[in-house]
């Protein structure tokens, strides 16, 4: 079992509650689509293109603030 991926770009984060969590992601060495499932995810997305990712359920207003330019 694999329990880090790297040169990942994060499209979609969606959290199912207590089933999970799948990302969504364009590789960037081919520019391949995937999806990675795990139990909990740890993301390192750049603020800069923290707003190119889609969350499901969306962000809180509150978190969205914070985190705006």
């Amino acid at each position: 079992m694999r329990n880090i991926s790297l040169n990942h770009r994060a499209t979609r984060l969606i959290s199912n509650g207590s089933n999970g969590v799948e990302v969504h992601y364009l590789h960037t060495d081919s520019n391949a689509n995937g999806v990675l499932r795990g139990k909990y995810v740890i993301s390192t997305i750049p603020l800069f293109r923290l707003f190119e990712v889609q969350f499901v359920p969306p962000l809180s207003e509150k978190k969205q603030e914070a985190i705006r330019p």
